[in-house]
């Protein structure tokens, strides 16, 4: 493990040569800088190379994490947040650990309790009474 590898838990480490990182120029704040400077980045994980990733966590990123992934499957984030290079990469690179944080949730699954008899009881009972109670407040007709 390198300097530069991206750790994000204790399960998922990513080794920065797959990592593919590319500028562009963007729009948004910066005046002439903007027509200048190449301050867009584009943070590319090579998922399809990563062979220590197992197989159920390949397949919940892919699910959570879909409108990253490309056709490829490969992981893409962007960075247009900030004027300089150094601090969108760091954004992606930041971006890119939380996106994949999310697919490591798993949620539980919801128990299903069954509702006591006394408590179904009681709610038929106040449904009939508010039923008797609106009954009362009609017109009375021959």
């Amino acid at each position: 493990m390198s300097e530069k590898d991206i750790v994000v838990n204790s399960r998922l480490t990513i080794p920065w040569k797959e990592i593919e990182i590319s500028h562009s120029r963007c729009g948004g704040p910066g005046g002439q800088n903007v027509n200048k400077l190449n301050t867009k980045v584009q943070l590319k994980w090579l998922m399809s190379t990563n062979l220590e990733l197992d197989e159920d966590i390949r397949t919940r990123i892919l699910e959570k994490c879909a409108s990253y992934v490309t056709k490829s499957g490969d992981v893409q984030v962007c960075g247009t947040q900030y004027r300089s290079q150094k601090r969108n990469l760091e954004y992606c690179i930041e971006h890119l650990r939380e996106i994949l944080l999310k697919a490591f949730i798993v949620k539980k699954a919801r128990k299903k309790k069954k509702m006591p008899r006394a408590v179904k009881e009681r709610i038929l009972r106040n449904k009939k009474m508010k039923s008797q109670k609106k009954k009362m407040r009609q017109k009375v007709t021959d």
